[in-house]
């Protein structure tokens, strides 16, 4: 969804790391980590960007463990005479790993770089660090993605019931118990060792997505460490799983909604006028692809549930997601299924249900409901609610009911108090992270403040003209907060 002086920036700053708080990283693990000096090599296409590798430890709660991996990354800034400090980002998911995100678009950071070292790293158990979780064969992944939209005869919901309880006991069989130490708690430490690897004795933020929570979590955790914090497109860490996903469902309806009114004003529009009409349309070709999956030349599959993951993807970048989809449709509805297949099996599908990362961190972070029955219970009623994504957002619940590993505690409203401010931006019409999630964050952080975009999709930063970019920019080169209930255009 987003997105790194050469050789020895930090290396010049020889001062101990500062330690944290004791029953968050101990003081062992401090000395044993913290000093630790971390070798930059140039990586990616710009040859400014850097590349190390940072120790941690497995478990932070263990007094003895292993020692893992993460791969790093860094953009230094232009302006090293003002540099103020270092932007730590993440570009959510979770599982979506930081570096090639920096490395792959570094011009991306160019404005944010002209004051600040751009920092991120990819999270336990994505990208290159190592472990990095991959559970599944690939052949395990396309049965996952090549499902009905949602499993509605016995032999569909066996097959639904029997992957979900197979991704859980796979990633179970190779991981182990290392699989409760995948959870944003750890991640948050992680990046509190990579700042003092850094030198550094505060880092600002920038989350996306799931970032939001996990830069909500750091500045919980280590309120002292934090200068300037941006949270897009945020989420409320105080929902379980079962509540996200419904959620998301209402938001996906929303959305898509928006795609079928926008529709209407469009030349090449392929569905019929009317809301009501164009739902039908889209709800009917689902329903044919569920019955009857195309199978492409090549033996790829176009199944009710690719199709469906693919126009939900198409709700996160409307303004070309949107357009690409009438495309789609049009091909789709003359009969010539090979234009969807293509896209339904390219990086354009981002709806993934076979995400292992991204399943280790939810199931364990917003665990719920053991009852393997709730999705059956649930998915008449949501889809009453969201007849485009509700059923299948609640089989979706599957895979939790039955995976190995839990958080202690569970979720609840973060507050982190002690914090420099902190800014929360959010759109009205985001299908991923709906605005009143954006909203409940802003009630429980002490000292943050809320900006609305009143357009559509999924991320605020690079995609809301030059409001959004501005009040962001404003707050993290100069602090400046935007005044209350401000919204964006």
């Amino acid at each position: 969804m987003f997105l790194m002086m050469l050789v020895g920036l930090a290396s010049c700053q020889t001062h101990t790391p500062l330690a944290t708080h004791d029953a968050l990283i101990s003081t062992s693990v401090v000395q044993r980590f913290g000093a630790q000096s971390l070798q930059w090599v140039a990586c990616g296409a710009n040859p400014l960007v850097q590349c190390a590798t940072l120790l941690v430890p497995a478990d932070y709660e263990a007094n003895e463990t292993d020692t893992w991996k993460l791969s790093v990354a860094r953009l230094p800034a232009k302006n090293t005479a003002n540099r103020l400090g270092v932007l730590f980002f993440n570009p959510g998911g979770p599982g979506l790993a930081g570096v090639p995100e920096l490395t792959d678009d570094p011009a991306y950071w160019d404005d944010l770089r002209a004051r600040y070292d751009i920092v991120t790293f990819d999270h336990r158990g994505t990208g290159t660090s190592s472990p990095a979780i991959a559970c599944l064969t690939d052949e395990e992944k396309s049965a996952i993605r090549n499902q009905t939209s949602a499993p509605t005869t016995v032999a569909q919901i066996e097959l639904t019931r029997q992957l979900g309880r197979m991704h859980g006991a796979k990633c179970h069989q190779k991981y182990g118990s290392t699989m409760r130490l995948f959870n944003t708690k750890n991640i948050a430490r992680d990046m509190d060792i990579l700042r003092m690897g850094l030198r550094e004795s505060k880092i600002s933020y920038l989350g996306f997505s799931y970032g939001t929570y996990l830069g909500a979590s750091y500045a919980t955790l280590f309120p002292e460490h934090t200068h300037r914090v941006v949270l897009d497109s945020a989420m409320n860490p105080a929902l379980n799983y079962t509540q996200v996903r419904h959620d998301q469902a209402m938001g996906m309806q929303d959305s898509v909604s928006r795609f079928i009114a926008d529709c209407g004003k469009q030349a090449d529009c392929p569905l019929p006028k009317g809301q009501k009409e164009g739902l039908a349309v889209l709800m009917q070709l689902i329903a044919k692809l569920d019955q009857s999956a195309y199978i492409g030349a090549d033996g790829k599959v176009l199944s009710g549930g690719r199709a469906l993951g693919l126009i939900e993807s198409f709700m996160y970048t409307p303004e070309d997601g949107w357009p690409q989809l009438r495309r789609l449709l049009a091909s789709s509805l003359r009969g010539d299924y090979q234009p969807f297949l293509e896209a339904a099996h390219s990086d354009a599908l981002m709806v993934n249900p076979s995400d292992s990362p991204y399943l280790s961190v939810m199931c364990h972070d917003l665990h719920d409901s053991r009852d393997t029955d709730l999705p059956a219970k649930l998915a008449p009623l949501w889809k009453e609610q969201a007849p485009i994504s509700g059923a299948g957002r609640a089989w979706s619940l599957q895979p939790c009911a039955s995976w190995p590993a839990r958080a202690k505690e569970n979720p609840k409203p973060l507050q982190a108090k002690g914090s420099t401010p902190i800014l929360i931006v959010a759109g009205q019409h985001d299908p991923a992270t709906p605005i009143h999630w954006a909203r409940a964050l802003h009630q429980s952080l002490a000292n943050s403040h809320l900006v609305e975009w009143l357009g559509d999709g999924h991320i605020v930063y690079g995609r809301s003209g030059d409001c959004g970019k501005k009040v962001i920019e404003s707050f993290l080169f100069a602090g400046e907060l935007p005044k209350i209930g401000m919204l964006c255009p």
